[in-house]
C-alpha cells in the first residue's frame, strides 16, 4: 500500500520506514503528517530519536504519558520514533503493549536502519517499507537549489561528483557542500579533491587492525593523525566502508553489522554531536560488532 493511498483514506496504520541514513525517512513522516492533517500537522507529530533514551522508563514515562495526550483537532496523533532500533528488547517489548492499546488514538512511525533489530511483534503490526538509496540525478537538482539558495558557486560536474560519492544520501551530499566550499562560497575541483584524497589502503588496513583486535589506544591513535593530516569522519567513513566490502574474509552478516554502525554515527554528527567523540565511539562500536560475531 502506498503512502499516497494512505493519505486519501485519511487514516494510517503502524508504519515502520528502514533505510539508511539520509534517504529522507523523517522527512516522509512531516510530509505525510502534514497531508494528513494540514494547519494542525505540528500540534499532532511528535518526534523522538530512540537512540537518545534507549530503555524501558521512556517508553513507560514519555510515551506512555504521550499517548494519553488528547489529539489536537484529528482524530490520532502521530508518534515518530527515530532509530527505533537502538531500543532495547525490553523497551521496545513495552512499546508493543502500547501500541496496541491505543492504535486507535495513536499511530507509530518507527524508523530505523535494520528493521532485522525491531521484534518479530512488532514488525507484524507495522507496514513496512524501505527506503532506497536516492538516485544521483535527484541529489543533483537538490544540491543546485541549496546552492542557489546559499549562492554558492562550483565548477561545472563537481556537483555530480558527490552525488556519485553520496552513497545515495541526500543528507551527506548536502554536508559535502559544507565541508568543500572555501571561503569565498565557492566548490572548485581543487577544494573537492583535497578532501576526499583517498587514504593509502595499508593506512586504514591498520586503523580496522587495531579496532578488531580491540587495541583502544591504538586506533585512536591512528584517528587522531588522520584527523591531524586534514582528514575528517565523511573521509574516513567511506574508506572504511571500501575496506569492508572488499575484505573477504569478513562475513556478510558482520559486514552489515559494521555497516549499520557506521549509518548510526554518521547520523549523530551529521545532526550536530562532536565529531572527534562520536569518531572515537564509532571506532569502538566497530570493535565490540566485530566481537559479537567472534565471541
Amino acid at each position: 500500500m502506498q503512502l499516497e493511498n494512505l493519505v486519501q483514506i485519511g487514516k494510517i496504520p503502524h508504519l515502520l520506514f528502514h533505510g539508511q541514513p539520509g534517504v529522507g525517512k523523517t522527512s516522509t513522516a512531516v510530509a505525510l503528517a502534514n497531508d494528513l492533517f494540514g494547519k494542525l500537522w505540528q500540534y499532532n507529530l511528535h518526534i523522538y530519536n530512540a537512540s537518545d533514551d534507549r530503555g524501558i522508563n521512556f517508553i513507560r514515562t514519555k510515551i506512555r504519558n504521550l499517548v494519553s495526550i488528547v489529539p489536537v483537532g484529528v482524530p490520532y496523533q502521530i508518534i515518530f520514533l527515530d532509530e527505533a532500533d537502538e531500543l532495547t528488547r525490553e523497551a521496545q517489548t513495552a512499546l508493543r503493549e502500547i501500541m496496541q492499546k491505543h492504535t486507535d488514538t495513536t499511530k507509530f512511525i518507527l524508523s530505523c536502519n535494520c528493521s532485522e533489530n525491531i521484534i518479530l511483534p512488532i514488525r507484524d503490526r507495522c507496514i513496512v517499507l524501505a527506503f532506497n538509496p536516492i538516485a544521483q540525478d535527484v541529489i543533483v537538482q537538490r544540491l543546485k537549489m541549496v546552492c542557489s539558495s546559499e549562492r554558492i558557486g562550483y565548477d561545472d560536474g563537481i556537483l555530480e561528483i558527490i552525488a556519485e560519492t553520496s552513497g545515495g544520501s541526500l543528507r551527506k551530499a548536502i554536508q559535502s557542500i559544507e565541508l568543500y566550499r572555501n571561503k569565498n562560497n565557492y566548490i572548485s575541483r581543487e577544494s573537492f579533491q583535497k578532501f576526499s584524497a583517498p587514504f593509502d589502503d595499508q593506512t586504514v588496513k591498520l586503523l580496522l587492525d587495531d579496532v578488531f583486535a580491540g587495541d583502544i589506544s591504538g586506533s585512536e591513535e591512528r584517528l587522531h593523525n588522520l584527523y591531524r593530516d586534514g582528514y575528517r569522519a565523511i573521509n574516513i567513513f567511506n574508506e572504511i566502508i571500501k575496506a569492508i566490502d572488499n575484505n573477504p574474509h569478513i562475513e556478510k552478516a558482520v559486514k552489515q553489522d559494521l555497516i549499520d554502525q557506521t549509518g548510526l554515527y554518521e547520523w549523530r554528527i551529521s545532526q550536530g554531536s562532536n565529531e572527534l567523540l562520536q569518531m572515537r565511539c564509532y571506532l569502538n562500536s566497530l570493535g565490540r560488532a566485530s566481537q559479537k560475531h567472534t565471541g
